[in-house]
């Protein structure tokens, strides 16, 4: 998926930076994470889907791809994951790799898996991978704190509103779920958050995929809502990067 970028009036930008974004989508089936330290901690989480973007130079289109587990919570399933999606990465070199609080979160699970399936024998040189990936990282969310003055630790939709960058929600309304699903979810918002995704949609995507139910109507529509969701999490998150780095910006 390509985005044309229209977004940078206001932003002095360097005339050539090679960008990529990764965000992660997790689910917590077997324990769930009560403080921060313990979000901290893999063995609460499981890997359902990494968004990816990137752009070759400012002002250039912004490529997303959305990686989608393909299996049950076997280990192997997040080896072939993490196969795919470092092998994208490694194809777009970057000058910069970005997550929004991935410091916190993205960076050290996303270690934690590399190692593992690893020393599982599924990848060969996965951690190191990785960590050629993130010598590169830039989390926005710390410059976002530090430039963004009365907003402390803002949310990433906030930080973009600040900066007057677009970010597109994910409307439950936009979707064909299964109303008696929605109801079952205890969801109420109408638009989709992280918190969702970790708590309820990810976990169904999941065994739905293992039921076999993935040419269901619903599951293509919550397929669906999991891509657009995640990449509404990196085409975003290059050009507030660049905002927040530009040379005499005014926030």
């Amino acid at each position: 998926m390509v985005f044309q970028n229209n977004m940078l009036d206001g932003c002095e930008l360097p005339v050539s930076m090679a960008t990529l974004a990764i965000d992660i989508e997790t689910a917590s089936p077997f324990n769930s994470p009560d403080n921060r330290e313990e979000f901290k901690n893999t063995d609460y989480f499981e890997l359902v889907a990494v968004a990816a973007g990137y752009q070759s130079s400012p002002g250039d289109e912004v490529e997303t791809e959305v990686f989608l587990r393909n299996g049950d919570w076997e280990i192997d399933h997040t080896a072939t994951l993490l196969d795919r999606v470092l092998d994208w990465c490694e194809q777009r070199p970057a000058e910069h790799v970005l997550t929004y609080n991935g410091e916190d979160f993205d960076e050290i699970h996303l270690r934690e898996w590399a190692t593992e399936v690893d020393n599982h024998g599924l990848t060969v040189d996965a951690s190191r991978q990785l960590d050629q990936l993130f010598s590169k990282h830039v989390d926005v969310a710390l410059l976002a704190e530090e430039q963004l003055d009365g907003y402390g630790f803002p949310k990433f939709e906030e930080a973009c509103e600040r900066l007057g960058i677009e970010t597109i929600p994910t409307r439950y309304s936009d979707y064909g779920l299964d109303d008696g699903i929605i109801e079952q979810s205890q969801i109420t918002d109408e638009q989709v958050v992280g918190q969702h995704i970790g708590e309820v949609w990810g976990e169904k995507y999941v065994s739905w995929l293992d039921a076999g139910l993935d040419d269901r109507k619903s599951f293509k529509e919550l397929e669906r809502l999991l891509v657009d969701y995640a990449t509404e999490d990196v085409r975003p998150l290059i050009e507030l990067h660049r905002c927040l780095s530009a040379d005499g910006v005014e926030i």
